[in-house]
């Protein structure tokens, strides 16, 4: 054999080498890829709903507190907040600090919907909102600290 057979044969063993590494990369990269993409979608949706029950339970508790209604009214509210209050408590990690903050603050809110205060409901619901906002925040912060990574 020849030299350039010699240099040959190694030049196609290099790039059988180099390809089966890259293939190796990208399969990985791949794996890796669609993880973070299911993760964000799923979260994205526990987000979507935690949003919409914290609507639901903030504008029904301040209807029941504000509107005028007959008892069948009322106790269709009252259902529609112990409702989005559980889906709440269910959507959230009780060790989180700021997640355990949210269920006390929906726990207050809910026995202040009496109406007789109207001014702490409100505020209430204006602390509620923003540690909703903070959750939020912290958890855009840590998605893509992770995606750095």
């Amino acid at each position: 054999m020849e030299s350039k057979d010699v240099l040959t044969i190694i030049g196609i063993g290099a790039t059988v080498l180099m390809s089966g590494i890259g293939l190796i990369v990208s399969i990985r990269n791949s794996r890796r890829l669609n993880f973070i993409n299911f993760f964000l979608t799923q979260k994205a949706e526990s987000q979507s709903r935690f949003r919409d029950c914290i609507v639901d339970f903030c504008s029904s508790v301040f209807h029941i507190s504000t509107i005028p209604m007959d008892e069948k009214e009322r106790r269709r509210i009252i259902e529609k907040i112990d409702s989005a209050r559980f889906q709440i408590r269910l959507l959230l990690d009780i060790e989180s600090e700021i997640d355990s903050q949210i269920i006390s603050m929906v726990g207050e809110i809910a026995k202040a919907s009496d109406g007789k205060d109207l001014k702490l409901l409100m505020n209430k619901n204006e602390e509620l909102v923003l540690l909703v906002q903070n959750k939020f925040k912290q958890e855009r912060k840590f998605i893509r600290e992770g995606i750095k990574d």
